[in-house]
Protein backbone atom coordinates (compact mmCIF):
# COMPACT_ATOMS: atom_id res chain seq x y z
CA UNK A 1 0.00 0.00 0.00
CA UNK A 2 1.33 3.44 -0.84
CA UNK A 3 2.37 5.68 2.05
CA UNK A 4 -0.11 8.34 0.95
CA UNK A 5 -2.95 5.85 1.41
CA UNK A 6 -1.54 4.13 4.49
CA UNK A 7 -1.45 7.16 6.78
CA UNK A 8 -5.13 8.18 6.37
CA UNK A 9 -6.15 4.53 6.66
CA UNK A 10 -4.23 4.12 9.93
CA UNK A 11 -5.70 7.33 11.35
CA UNK A 12 -9.19 6.18 10.41
CA UNK A 13 -8.71 2.77 12.01
CA UNK A 14 -7.45 4.24 15.27
CA UNK A 15 -10.04 7.01 15.34
CA UNK A 16 -13.00 4.80 14.56
CA UNK A 17 -11.87 2.13 17.01
CA UNK A 18 -12.49 4.58 19.85
CA UNK A 19 -8.85 4.63 20.98
CA UNK A 20 -8.67 8.42 20.92
CA UNK A 21 -10.32 10.76 23.32
CA UNK A 22 -11.67 14.16 22.33
CA UNK A 23 -8.36 15.90 23.08
CA UNK A 24 -6.49 13.69 20.67
CA UNK A 25 -8.61 14.61 17.65
CA UNK A 26 -6.38 17.67 17.23
CA UNK A 27 -3.63 15.43 15.75
CA UNK A 28 -6.02 14.21 13.08
CA UNK A 29 -7.64 17.62 12.78
CA UNK A 30 -4.31 19.18 11.75
CA UNK A 31 -3.83 16.57 9.02
CA UNK A 32 -7.20 17.32 7.49
CA UNK A 33 -6.47 20.93 6.55
CA UNK A 34 -3.98 19.78 3.91
CA UNK A 35 -6.82 19.19 1.43
CA UNK A 36 -7.09 15.50 2.32
CA UNK A 37 -10.76 14.82 1.61
CA UNK A 38 -10.64 11.29 3.07
CA UNK A 39 -9.40 12.69 6.40
CA UNK A 40 -11.97 15.49 6.28
CA UNK A 41 -14.80 13.02 5.67
CA UNK A 42 -13.47 10.79 8.45
CA UNK A 43 -13.51 13.73 10.86
CA UNK A 44 -17.12 14.32 9.85
CA UNK A 45 -17.89 10.67 10.55
CA UNK A 46 -16.18 10.84 13.94
CA UNK A 47 -18.22 13.84 15.05
CA UNK A 48 -21.46 12.52 13.53
CA UNK A 49 -21.36 9.20 15.38
CA UNK A 50 -19.42 10.36 18.45
CA UNK A 51 -16.68 7.77 18.03
CA UNK A 52 -13.20 9.12 18.77
CA UNK A 53 -14.65 12.62 19.21
CA UNK A 54 -17.63 14.06 21.06
CA UNK A 55 -20.87 13.72 19.10
CA UNK A 56 -21.48 17.08 17.43
CA UNK A 57 -23.64 17.38 14.31
CA UNK A 58 -22.56 20.98 13.63
CA UNK A 59 -18.86 20.04 13.57
CA UNK A 60 -19.63 16.96 11.47
CA UNK A 61 -21.39 19.14 8.92
CA UNK A 62 -18.42 21.55 8.83
CA UNK A 63 -16.08 18.68 7.98
CA UNK A 64 -18.44 17.20 5.39
CA UNK A 65 -18.80 20.65 3.85
CA UNK A 66 -15.01 21.05 3.64
CA UNK A 67 -14.58 17.67 1.90
CA UNK A 68 -17.57 18.35 -0.35
CA UNK A 69 -16.18 21.71 -1.44
CA UNK A 70 -13.03 19.88 -2.54
CA UNK A 71 -15.00 17.42 -4.65
CA UNK A 72 -15.76 14.38 -2.46
CA UNK A 73 -19.24 13.24 -3.46
CA UNK A 74 -19.70 10.95 -0.41
CA UNK A 75 -19.19 13.95 1.87
CA UNK A 76 -21.69 15.98 -0.19
CA UNK A 77 -24.24 13.18 0.16
CA UNK A 78 -23.74 12.87 3.92
CA UNK A 79 -24.01 16.65 4.33
CA UNK A 80 -27.30 16.62 2.43
CA UNK A 81 -28.66 13.78 4.61
CA UNK A 82 -27.75 15.63 7.78
CA UNK A 83 -29.23 18.87 6.48
CA UNK A 84 -32.60 17.12 6.06
CA UNK A 85 -32.74 16.18 9.77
Amino acid sequence: MKKTMLIPALFAMVALSGCWNSGETSVYDNATWRNDTVSQRTMGDMFRIGQGAPQDDAKAMEWYSQACSEGMQEACDQYARMEKK
